[in-house]
């Protein structure tokens, strides 16, 4: 359970990178149905939540 727990917040972390590394890319923004400004707040996000 406690490794569970640590590999989903491990993997909120990695998408959360992506997302930023991606936010100045409008095709792939759009691909995602999101907004760059969208893209940041989610990356902004704390891992845990």
């Amino acid at each position: 359970m406690l490794i569970g727990r640590w590999l989903g917040r491990i993997e909120r972390i990695n998408q959360r990178e992506d997302l930023r590394a991606i936010a100045n890319d409008p095709h792939l923004l759009a691909d995602l149905g999101l907004t760059r400004e969208q893209a940041l707040e989610q990356a902004d996000k704390p891992f845990w939540r």
